[in-house]
């Protein structure tokens, strides 16, 4: 599976592997933000702490803390589990299951079973992680926020 990283230009190589189940990364660095959607941009539900588009309470806690993570940070920028590990501890929230759902596959204790994961998360297999466009297509998903998701970065 092909990377199509959002942020970066791509090299030739890059620029024909790019198929239609490439997944959409977003690698930004700080002065560089690429993405329409800004963190900030994204509204949290205080009751469950999540985004409310997720589903499963467990998904929705680990979607919500995540956005508030590149939310303290300013942008979507790349990050290692250490690192959102120290973040979580700062804030007082349990790191346990910091990526529960968002990963790939995961069991659903409620009818007993294992669920088929979205790509919401990429590892580059270096020990960093990035989010993807999906990520973030689902934190907006039915919001006015939705419309710039096809829009340059910084366009109105």
């Amino acid at each position: 599976m092909w990377f199509n990283c959002i942020g970066s230009t791509p090299s030739n190589w890059e620029a024909r592997m790019q198929t239609e189940n490439a997944i959409r990364v977003v690698m930004e660095r700080p002065g560089h933000h690429t993405f329409p959607i800004r963190p900030m941009d994204i509204q949290l539900h205080h009751g469950l702490r999540g985004v409310g588009r997720f589903g499963k309470a467990e998904v929705e806690w680990a979607a919500g803390h995540l956005v508030r993570y590149f939310q303290s940070r300013g942008g979507w920028y790349t990050f290692t589990l250490e690192e959102l590990v120290y973040y979580y501890k700062l804030t007082g929230v349990d790191p346990s299951e910091r990526l529960f759902g968002l990963l790939g596959a995961w069991f659903d204790d409620g009818p007993m079973c294992w669920r088929s994961g979205q790509d919401y998360l990429a590892s580059y297999g270096d020990g960093t992680y990035c989010v993807t466009v999906l990520f973030i297509e689902r934190c907006v998903a039915g919001t006015p926020l939705e419309d710039r998701l096809h829009r340059p970065a910084g366009a109105n």
